[in-house]
Parts: C-alpha cells; sequence; structure tokens
C-alpha cells in the first residue's frame, strides 16, 4: 500500500467536510434571511399621510401651491381623493391657531365627533401631520397650519 495514498485521501476527506459544513452554514444564514424578511410586518402608514399631504397640496385644494379657500370643500375633496378603508380630518388655521376652514371626510362612526379623531378612536391606526402652508382669503395670501388626521382600517 502506499503510504503517501492514504493521506492524501484522508486529507481530501476532511477538505470535503469543511466544504460541506460551509456550504450548509451559508445556506441556514439564507435562510435566516429569508425568513425574518417574509414575516417582517410592512408600515406603509406614514408614507401613505405623505402621499395623501402631497395629492390634497398639489391636486385639490391649491392654486400655484397657495390654498384656495373656494376649494377647501367636501365636494371637491371628495372627488380628489376616494380611497375605501380611510378617513381624514382636515383643519386650516393661522398662525396663532384660530380656525379658517375645516373639513371632514371620515368613516361614518367618527363623522359627528367633537373630539381629536385621533384621541377618540379604537383599534385602528391614526396619524396626524401637521403642514405650514399659505392660504389666499380676501385676496391677501397669508400663512397657516395645515392638520391632517387620517385614519386607516386596519388591514
Amino acid at each position: 500500500m502506499n503510504k503517501r495514498g492514504d493521506f492524501d485521501l484522508g486529507s481530501r476527506t476532511i477538505t470535503s467536510i469543511f466544504k460541506v459544513l460551509f456550504v450548509l452554514v451559508f445556506i441556514l444564514y439564507l435562510g435566516i434571511i429569508i425568513y425574518q424578511y417574509r414575516t417582517q410586518e410592512m408600515n406603509l402608514y406614514p408614507l401613505e399621510t405623505e402621499i395623501l399631504t402631497a395629492q390634497l397640496l398639489h391636486q385639490c385644494i391649491t392654486d400655484e401651491n397657495i390654498i384656495n379657500l373656494d376649494k377647501f370643500n367636501q365636494e371637491t375633496i371628495q372627488n380628489c381623493i376616494n380611497k375605501k378603508g380611510m378617513g381624514f380630518k382636515l383643519t386650516l388655521t393661522d398662525l396663532d391657531r384660530n380656525l379658517i376652514k375645516n373639513q371632514i371626510n371620515l368613516m361614518p362612526e367618527y363623522l359627528n365627533s367633537l373630539y381629536p379623531i385621533c384621541d377618540i378612536v379604537k383599534h385602528k391606526t391614526c396619524l396626524v401631520k401637521n403642514q405650514l402652508v399659505s392660504f389666499k382669503d380676501k385676496d391677501q395670501i397669508n400663512p397657516g397650519i395645515l392638520k391632517i388626521e387620517v385614519i386607516f382600517e386596519n388591514v
């Protein structure tokens, strides 16, 4: 028998075992990453709120980035934004927090609420966003704050 051949066979076996272990560890690592990615919960509500804000301010209620108070009404807003499972309340105030105008497009159970919407909502996701805006009132452009309260049905 060739002793050198026996050593060569043994070293190839050990090398092969290490290669197989490396491949198994790599496959296990990929499996863990894929599992975590697939089970991760995606929270898209903040993104939807940003999209709603952009749509309101650039398509629905503004003329040249200035809120037109004539367009700040229920009909215009409902024609522009009609998404099932989402409701919102818009409140326009001046910088001293004096109410200029508000509009509500909410789910029926919250329509007559006198309280801040996000404080009374149960079992739904609610987000509030304040946006610095300009509005035109009696041919004068004033700064103001548009408060957007958005309610999402939890799916």
